[in-house]
């Protein structure tokens, strides 16, 4: 949804907003002039039909030495939700997106139905350009790789999520975000899920009788009270009283 926008034209640098945040995305497209972008993360150069996606709660600015003409908008869209930093990209050579902003900026005094259409169809067009569907895979397999990792060693109690969250691509604050938002599952709360199924599969399924000290182990728990304590949270009952129903006791 488009809140706001507007298009503001700087002459010198005193007209410049300085570094700011929004508590929405914002949608910036640059229709004259160059200059670059000031982010927390560093400066990203613009020039004519280039344009930024910048997150809620991101520092940015605008800078631009002989001035520029800028549209600005601010939206609440959710599929711009995966955007962690601030990204950019340049318009196509026909420039479609700066002529549906141009009639969105006409339109600018009603944020009605059809400003909401067109504002719908800039983030379409501004996320192709990106190639944010690249990005998603990226983020993807990073999260693939680290369920595969778990999936792998979960029986041996010496592993630690920490050490597959580091071997990411990303920062470990932010791909644990991004493993939460797909899965459902914190990385150490997937792998506590996984070795607590192992668990229950010997228990159903084994022809061997275990012990619920070596099944424990064999499921990658090396303390006896922990895994008796999370299994009855995860199953509502305990190890030994979960094998006895089951007739394995």
């Amino acid at each position: 949804m488009i809140s706001h926008i507007g298009t503001k034209a700087t002459l010198a640098p005193q007209d410049l907003y300085p570094d700011h945040t929004h508590h929405c995305f914002e949608i910036t497209y640059i229709h004259e002039g160059c200059g670059f972008m000031h982010t927390a993360n560093g400066d990203m150069p613009f020039e004519k039909n280039s344009f930024y996606i910048i997150p809620p709660n991101a520092i940015h600015s605008l800078v631009s030495a002989n001035g520029h003409i800028a549209t600005s908008m601010l939206t609440r869209n959710e599929r711009l939700s995966s955007i962690r930093d601030v990204m950019w990209a340049r318009d196509v050579d026909n420039h479609e997106l700066e002529s549906i902003i141009k009639i969105m900026v006409e339109h600018r005094s009603d944020l009605g139905e059809f400003l909401q259409y067109l504002g719908k169809a800039v983030v379409l067009i501004m996320l192709d350009l990106i190639g944010i569907d690249e990005l998603e895979q990226a983020r993807s397999k990073a999260v693939e790789q680290i369920i595969t990792k778990i999936n792998r060693h979960f029986s041996d109690p010496e592993f630690k999520v920490k050490t597959a969250l580091e071997e990411s691509p990303y920062a470990e604050d932010y791909i644990r975000e991004i493993f939460k938002a797909q899965t459902g599952l914190t990385p150490m709360q997937m792998l506590s899920e996984v070795r607590l199924k192992h668990a229950e599969n010997i228990m159903l399924y084994s022809l061997s009788e275990r012990s619920i000290s070596n099944i424990a182990l064999e499921s990658g728990f090396d303390d006896l009270a922990y895994f008796s304590k999370v299994f009855k949270k995860r199953f509502g009952m305990s190890p030994a009283e979960y094998k006895k129903k089951n007739g394995k006791l």
